[in-house]
């Protein structure tokens, strides 16, 4: 059992059912997806769109619906999009009041509309400084205060992938030939 197991499993002691906080198609989601399946008896996904409803999304959502009886999924908006709203961006009509949304907000939705208290997240530290300097901050991946974890937090893009192999999961998408992945 590798550590994100373990953290989840330490988790699965305190709840059966959790958020997780997916983009359906990429590397950590789709680990992250196997693994939450397999450890809780109840997994909302949720997955925060840009455009609404692309097959190509909606292809790997179904699969894992099939695959994994015990997950459903929770389609919200992204939270940029309030910021797109705000400034009229990509020709939305602009409207000032709109309020910006932030992760947190999110995450604050996706519990009220599911009465979960737990939401886990594929950020790892090899994301950027930033996620480094946050994840530090948990050294067990769980933020007890917030009821938030991070599996993981100490893995490599080369693991995830490593593992996604080894379980036969569906490859993720890629949008570029080479180099880093943007997000």
């Amino acid at each position: 059992m590798n550590n994100a197991e373990k953290i989840l499993r330490t988790v699965r002691q305190e709840t059966g059912d959790v958020i997780l906080f997916s983009s359906v198609l990429g590397k950590d989601s789709i680990l992250l997806t196997h693994y939450c399946s397999l450890i809780f008896r109840k997994v909302t996904v949720v997955f925060m769109y840009i455009v609404k409803d692309l097959e190509h999304v909606m292809k790997y959502q179904r699969f894992f619906e099939r695959r994994y009886p015990n997950i459903k999924y929770l389609n919200l908006p992204h939270y940029c999009i309030s910021s797109f709203v705000k400034v009229g961006y990509l020709g939305l009509r602009k409207d000032p009041k709109q309020k910006a949304y932030t992760l947190a907000n999110i995450d604050q939705i996706a519990r009220d509309q599911t009465g979960l208290r737990w939401s886990v997240y594929g950020m790892k530290k090899s994301d950027s400084m930033n996620r480094r300097l946050q994840l530090n901050g948990y050294p067990d991946g769980i933020c007890h205060a917030s009821n938030k974890v991070y599996p993981l937090k100490d893995m490599t893009n080369k693991q995830v992938i490593g593992l996604i192999d080894y379980y036969r999961l569906p490859k993720p998408v890629t949008y570029v030939e080479y180099g880093q992945s943007s997000g």
